[in-house]
C-alpha cells in the first residue's frame, strides 16, 4: 500500500470544508454555495477510500502512531491509523455512500432556509464516522 501517505489524509478535507461552510454560514456570504466544498470532501474522500481498497486487495495494510496524547508508563493514550483490509473495505462503502447522500441532500434541501448549517452538520457527522472508521483505538 505505497500509495497511502498520498490518501490516507484526504479524509482531514472534511473538517477544512466543514470550516469553510462555518464561515460562509456566520457570515452569510453565499449561503446556497456552501455544498461545492463539501461534495468536493466527500467525493476526495470516497476517491482516496477506492485507492485505498485497491490497494488492500493483495492483503496489505499499515497501522501507525501519529503522535501521544498522554504519554505514560503503563498505556499511553495515542493517536493512530489503521488501514487493514476490512477497514478498508468498510471505508469505501461508508465513503461512497456518504458521497450519495450528500449529493441527494443538495436537491433534497434546497429551499430550506437552514440549508448550510444542515450540511455543516451533516459533514462534520461524516467526518466523524470516517474518523471513527480509521482510527486505531477508540479514545
Amino acid at each position: 500500500m505505497s500509495e497511502l501517505p498520498l490518501v490516507a489524509f484526504v479524509p482531514l478535507a472534511a473538517p477544512l470544508a466543514a470550516i469553510l461552510v462555518g464561515f460562509f454560514f456566520f457570515h452569510r456570504a453565499a449561503p446556497k454555495a456552501t455544498h461545492w466544498p463539501i461534495l468536493l470532501s466527500c467525493a476526495a474522500t470516497a476517491a482516496a477510500a477506492l485507492t485505498l481498497l485497491w490497494g488492500a486487495l493483495g492483503g496489505g495494510s499499515w497501522a501507525g502512531t501519529l503522535w501521544t496524547w498522554l504519554p505514560t508508563a503503563g498505556a499511553p493514550a495515542s493517536f493512530g491509523l489503521l488501514f487493514d483490509p476490512l477497514t478498508v473495505s468498510v471505508l469505501a462503502m461508508v465513503s461512497v455512500v456518504g458521497l450519495l447522500i450528500h449529493v441527494y441532500a443538495v436537491g433534497y434541501m434546497a429551499h430550506d432556509p437552514g440549508f448550510s448549517r444542515f450540511f455543516l452538520y451533516f459533514h462534520l457527522f461524516f467526518f466523524m464516522m470516517v474518523g471513527l472508521l480509521t482510527a486505531d483505538n477508540y479514545l
